[in-house]
């Protein structure tokens, strides 16, 4: 029921209850405002949460994918450093130096140093290619 100025409170039996004044009215309404904004902020910062737990997934995501493609570079050049000290079908390893082989004729074979590349199995110590 409204009376002029005064709000009443229903009891869940239907009989009058509190009259709240105007200032009662008040503090609720600002109390209620103040529960809204509350409410939003939590909702706002849960918001920002997600917000940077999925920016930092996503950088995450992107870290290991560099990481994986400077792997693959790496094992990359690797095997080709490998593939490069692979002795030819020409060359062979006597006595931990390489010879290459053209017929009848035997040639050491010099690195940039001007001393003989050293080899072991069918590797030399350095890129022959």
């Amino acid at each position: 029921m409204y009376w002029p100025g005064k709000f009443v409170l229903y009891h869940s039996a239907g009989e009058p209850g509190v009259v709240m004044s105007k200032i009662i009215q008040g503090l609720v309404f600002a109390a209620v405002i103040a529960l809204v904004g509350l409410v939003w902020r939590l909702v706002m910062l849960h918001y920002a949460e997600d917000t940077i737990q999925h920016s930092l997934q996503t950088l995450s995501q992107q870290q290991q994918a560099l990481a994986q493609q400077q792997r693959q570079r790496l094992l990359t050049a690797q095997a080709d450093e490998h593939a490069r000290r692979v002795l030819g079908i020409d060359q062979r390893c006597l006595g931990g130096t390489v010879i290459t082989v053209r017929g009848n004729a035997y040639t050491q074979d010099i690195g940039e140093d001007g001393r003989p590349v050293r080899c072991t199995g069918n590797l030399a110590s350095l890129p022959l290619r």
